[in-house]
């Protein structure tokens, strides 16, 4: 049994269970061999859930991007096309908009 250790953590992700080869006996090289494959599930299992960050993080910046498309939509069609209630109630405001010309215009 060969511990699957995580990245960054103390506590290991799972464990190796490997069988020996009963011709061969359990030396320093064989054993650096199950740490190699126990070292190789590690880095798999580090990649897939980097993998799965980006893939959320990537997400809700495509989310982000499509709330500020929308704004800026809403907003540009407000610019082009004021509100009917602003312009009616500059009517009620100023019956008389003579008096809102400048005293140098013709």
């Amino acid at each position: 049994m060969v511990p699957i250790a995580r990245q960054g953590q103390d506590k290991a992700a799972g464990i190796l269970i490997a069988a020996l080869n009963p011709y061969r006996q359990l030396d320093t090289a064989y054993a650096g061999f199950l740490d190699l494959i126990a070292g190789q599930i590690a880095a798999s299992f580090a990649s897939a859930r980097a993998y799965e960050e980006e893939k959320k993080r990537a997400e809700a910046l495509a989310e982000i991007d499509r709330a500020k498309t929308a704004f800026f939509t809403n907003i540009s069609h407000e610019f082009r096309t004021p509100s009917p209630c602003c312009s009616a109630r500059s009517k009620t405001r100023w019956p008389n908009r003579d008096c809102l010309r400048s005293p140098w215009s013709v």
